[in-house]
């Protein structure tokens, strides 16, 4: 790219009419202004948006709006963790983020903090509409002129600059055939369907049936397992698995596998042990939370499906802040692959530190 001085000299005026042309500032005459851009196009020339930020000392302010990182076993604190790192590698170009947490169990919750991130003039905003209810109403709660990127849970928002997360569809369909290569044809199947609440109100998680429907199509329209979906109340923890199983056992007997469409397979194994139920049960599940890689690793659990959590929080800001301050089109979903957790292939979580612990307990208070 050409300096102003080489477009000055090739449109025979000054270096500060360069500028003030190539920036939109000042007044410069209509001929001189088209000798100018005449020159930007011959010898090329592109505005160094970084610089001209630090030169306005411009500060953006960036938005997560994403569940309490202690839910779900701990799921979110992958995300958190990785829309915080992005945030301390963007600080240097005076990108900050702030965290808008919520409890997806309670509708007022969200209420409460999509609308303080709503109200807090921000610039742009990383956001996991992961309840019904967040994924009808965020769109219109939003204002219309802020930028926002998806992450988790896709939601058809027409003026969101990107997504980045998982097919949930795909991610279902994967779990039917992992289940189905350890299972005979005809072996009856339970597939957990865990909603945050009532459900008969708008909180089920949004993506969740999207994976049942995946994992039945695969599993019982083309591996011939009968699969019987069952509804758990995932806001009473242990006691919801216990009361949604239970019932289940009954009416399916001879259950040979347990698929659970959240990151809380390590509660369904602790239900069905409370059970009695026997200990060749196949397991197939989400997330490589602690809980579950514990039982991942001594066998119980067979087959866990990484999400990479911390890539989508990671990813999700800096696609923000390419989209805002880079002034980059926005790109296409960003669909992340699915990995698969064996005993043999347990992956490993990071350690987390005194202050990150600190923080942690202080969401539970």
């Amino acid at each position: 790219m050409s300096t102003y001085k080489e477009i000055a000299d090739r449109a025979n005026v000054s270096i500060g009419t360069v500028y003030r042309v190539a920036h939109n500032r000042g007044r410069v005459a209509k001929e001189t202004a088209r000798r100018v851009r005449e020159a930007i196009d011959e010898l090329g020339y592109e505005r160094n948006i970084y610089a001209s930020n630090l030169s306005r000392k411009k500060e953006y302010r960036f938005g997560v709006l994403m569940p309490r990182t202690h839910l779900n076993s701990g799921y979110w604190e992958a995300p958190f963790r990785g829309a915080e790192q992005a945030g301390r590698e963007l600080a240097r170009y005076r990108v900050g983020v702030e965290a808008f947490l919520y409890d997806e169990n309670s509708p007022r919750s969200f209420d409460h903090h999509a609308q303080k991130a709503a109200d807090a003039e921000l610039d742009g905003i990383l956001v996991a509409a992961v309840v019904a209810r967040a994924s009808t109403e965020i769109a219109g709660r939003l204002p219309p002129e802020l930028p926002r990127v998806y992450f988790d849970s896709y939601i058809a928002d027409p003026a969101a600059a990107g997504f980045v997360g998982q097919d949930s569809y795909s991610s279902g369909r994967l779990a039917g055939h992992l289940m189905s290569m350890m299972l005979p044809a005809d072996a009856p199947v339970i597939a957990l369907r865990t909603y945050p609440g009532d459900p008969e109100t708008d909180v089920e998680t949004c993506h969740i049936p999207d994976r049942i429907r995946g994992f039945r199509d695969c599993a019982a329209g083309r591996r011939g397992l009968t699969v019987t979906t069952v509804a758990v109340n995932a806001s009473l923890g242990a006691a919801g698995f216990v009361e949604a199983i239970g019932p289940a056992l009954i009416a399916c007997p001879g259950v040979a596998g347990v698929f659970v469409s959240n990151s809380e397979t390590h509660l369904a194994v602790d239900a069905m042990k409370q059970l009695g139920h026997r200990d060749d049960m196949r397991y197939v599940g989400y997330d490589l939370v602690e809980p579950n890689r514990r039982y991942l690793v001594d066998g119980t659990i067979d087959f866990l499906l990484g999400q990479r959590p911390y890539e989508q929080g990671y990813r999700g800001v800096h696609l923000l802040h390419r989209h805002v301050v880079l002034k980059e089109e926005a790109p296409g979903p960003i669909v992340l692959p699915t990995d698969i957790f064996t005993r043999e292939n347990p992956g490993s979580l990071p350690e987390i530190s005194d202050n990150e612990a600190r923080a942690k307990k202080a969401q539970l208070s």
